[in-house]
């Protein structure tokens, strides 16, 4: 009995050894206990810097000012009936997004500036929900791990859905993409959790077309969990469901050769797939095709997607790789649909800076697929650290690369919202040309409609019309309107003319900041017997406004030339005099 009981003894010291020692063991359950201080601290300030970068960019950069199609936003809240809130926005079905328009409305005057605080918020907690999920299914890795997640979602790159109010869409969009997996991707789905997940994909599915994309994404995150066949079931009816109602007497605004582009031109619409998902940097895009870097970039982007999704979608892995699956076949899906859609419009476009919001989570799905890569132990240990050291690179030009660009850009984008805000403020006082030029840029809205919603915010008392408001520090100033102003470029001053001369002259006129249309250009004759006779109706070229003149209509002698510019309203101003001689001998 006393050997036995030294051996339990001895066994027991043992095992309370063991478990001291397993507590200093890396991956441990019980780890965070034990992480030193600095660790913790690094951890928390990889975190916060993106955040407190993201809020202060929009801070810093965010107007109050209506622009674009923000004036349909304008006319939700004019005329709050369901046909509105329903109404397709181009192809854009933004139900969700329009209730949350009129709470906006209703609560804080439609405060377009904090409604972009409202869209980093729905970021935010995206990108928690994602950790969060990812981190739920592999506990052992540190939350340091998860910091480059915050910094590509948070990216100053996406600065057109940032700093732009109405793309709170996208980012609800996002929102719910992230709630549907983080519910879906739960140990076990139970009927209130695939009942919770199914509500959040509707919310995205009716708040932009690319909420759509949240049902195959989450159908792959259910194939790889394994989910029972009637769930499965369940989440296909649901989806099939929600996009009947989508299409359902869905009547698009003609985008053109938009939807035969994508079959007749392949390449071209490969290009602008690739263009699309390598400019997740913010370098911009060339519309004379000196492009291959960002198409070559996004190439390795989709190779690598594709091999993660291939090598860690296959064998539907236990450990957090499948949100990342999910979520690159979403950015791919994103991307696709993006490329169908506008790729007609020519390369340059692939570039814009709303469609990154997305693209990133390519990048993102990557990562976090492959940050779970221990649990791959058959696989090529070579190619895994290639795809590693590929997301690494990537990773480094968002953050170097997509930080300059979104800096710079974002100050052309204030200056253009401020320029907006100045003329919705001032859109009595201000001709129709500036009103298009400066409020809906792109062919869409006519100048009425705009002065129509203008009427609304005003009546609602939308803080836009709120003094000092719409741009931080800065007081409204009605703009003094500019006749336009033309020169002579040609005959220079004491050319001698003979029979036909060619007549050249530059005109433009100027409303604030802005730079406007001239209607037409006149030449006109000085001297003799005339007095400011139109000789010439010049005619607009890539090389002015030109008009050749016979110069045997007038008598030999010495005249002064000018060019007369008349504005949209019919007002006219003259040129500098150029004098001239007439010799037909």
């Amino acid at each position: 009995m006393g050997t036995a009981g030294r051996t339990l003894s001895g066994h027991s010291d043992l095992q309370s050894a063991r478990a001291e020692d397993a507590i200093d063991v890396p991956g441990a359950v019980n780890q965070g206990t034990m992480v030193p201080r600095a660790l913790t601290a690094l951890t928390v300030v990889g975190f916060a810097i993106p955040v407190v970068a993201y809020f202060w960019f929009v801070h810093r950069y965010g107007v109050n000012a209506i622009w674009l199609d923000q004036w349909d936003d304008i006319n939700v809240i004019g005329h709050p009936t369901f046909g509105n809130l329903w109404a397709l926005h181009n192809e854009n079905r933004i139900f969700f997004p329009n209730l949350i328009v009129l709470v906006l409305a209703s609560t804080i005057h439609f405060n377009i500036h904090t409604e972009e605080y409202v869209s980093g918020v729905m970021l935010v907690a995206a990108v928690g929900l994602i950790i969060l999920a990812h981190k739920r299914r592999s506990p052992s890795t540190p939350w340091l791990y998860y910091c480059p997640v915050a910094f590509i979602m948070l990216s100053l790159v996406q600065f057109q859905n940032s700093l732009w109010g109405f793309q709170m869409a996208w980012y609800l969009v996002l929102l719910a993409l992230a709630g549907t997996l983080f519910l879906l991707d739960r140990a076990t789905l139970t009927t209130t959790l695939l009942v919770g997940a199914i509500v959040l994909a509707v919310i995205g599915s009716f708040s932009s077309l690319q909420g759509l994309l949240i049902w195959p994404a989450g159908l792959v995150l259910i194939y790889h969990r394994r989910r029972r066949r009637g769930q499965t079931a369940v989440w296909i009816a649901a989806a099939l469901a929600a996009g009947a109602v989508y299409f359902y007497h869905a009547s698009y605004i003609s985008l053109g050769p938009t939807r035969t582009y994508f079959y007749a031109h392949p390449i071209k619409a490969l290009e602008f797939f690739f263009a699309a998902i390598g400019d997740i940097v913010g370098e911009g895009l060339r519309a004379d095709g000196h492009n291959q870097g960002i198409i070559a970039f996004g190439v390795v982007i989709v190779a690598v997607g594709l091999w993660t999704t291939i090598t860690y979608g296959i064998r539907r892995s236990e450990g957090g790789s499948p949100l990342g699956v999910a979520l690159i076949c979403f950015g791919l899906l994103f991307a696709a649909v993006t490329t169908a859609g506008r790729a007609s419009q020519g390369i340059s476009g692939a570039g814009a800076s709303r469609y990154t919001t997305f693209d990133l989570l390519i990048l993102v799905g990557c990562y976090l697929a492959i940050l779970d890569r221990r649990t791959d132990r058959a696989g090529a240990r070579a190619a895994t650290w290639g795809a590693w050291m590929t997301v690494t690179i990537a990773i480094l030009l968002v953050l170097v690369l997509g930080t300059r660009n979104g800096l710079a850009n974002a100050a052309v984008w204030h200056q253009t919202f401020a320029e907006a805000a100045d003329v919705t403020v001032n859109i009595d006082e201000v001709p129709d040309s500036v009103v298009g030029a400066a409020l809906y840029p792109a062919a869409g809205e006519s100048v009425a409609f705009i002065r129509h919603a203008a009427q609304i915010a005003k009546t609602r008392h939308l803080s836009v019309f709120a003094p000092g408001a719409a741009i931080r520090d800065a007081e409204y100033q009605p703009l003094i309107e500019s006749l336009p102003v033309s020169v002579v470029l040609r005959p220079s001053y004491g050319a001698k003319l003979r029979r036909d001369e060619l007549l050249a002259a530059t005109a433009q006129e100027t409303f604030g900041p802005f730079e406007i249309g001239v209607a037409k250009v006149d030449f006109q004759l000085t001297g003799g017997d005339l007095r400011h006779v139109i000789i010439g109706n010049a005619r607009f070229t890539l090389y002015g406004w030109i008009d050749l003149w016979n110069t045997t209509t007038v008598a030999n002698g010495s005249y002064v030339l000018q060019s007369v510019a008349s504005n949209s309203e019919g007002k006219t101003t003259e040129s500098v005099g150029v004098a001239v001689v007439v010799d037909n001998h």
